[in-house]
């Protein structure tokens, strides 16, 4: 049996967005931005120039795209801007099992699974 010791203070380095893991995480949320800000409805333009992100830190560093208008969950609710500009990364999809189980899982599982499938 081999001996495994984990570098804790390696992978928090990871977790902190060391090692190039904040530039990649920078440039997928970038992408979801500009998506969901070409997917914003204009009625005022408030909306849309409310899109921004946000980057904190809880164990890990998390960046978010936020729409901080009064009226921002009414418009995921008609229109879902934010969760179409996710296009997949992290957002889920329904997927139904050989068995006929359904469950909630990335876009990239279902591809995966799909290519098992054939």
């Amino acid at each position: 049996m081999a001996n495994v010791k984990i570098n804790h203070r390696g992978i928090q380095e990871y977790l902190d967005g060391r090692h190039g893991v904040d530039a990649l995480l920078e440039s997928q949320i970038q992408e979801t931005l500009g998506r969901a800000r070409s997917a914003a409805p204009e009625e005022s333009g408030d909306y849309k120039r409310s899109l921004h992100v946000e980057t904190v830190h809880t164990d890990r560093m998390v960046k978010r795209v936020v729409a901080d208008v009064p009226y921002a969950m009414k418009v995921e609710a008609n229109y879902g801007v934010l969760t179409r500009a996710l296009g997949g990364r992290g957002g889920l999809v329904k997927y139904t099992s050989k068995s006929g189980k359904v469950s909630m899982i990335t876009q990239a599982q279902a591809d995966n699974y799909s290519r098992n499938r054939r």
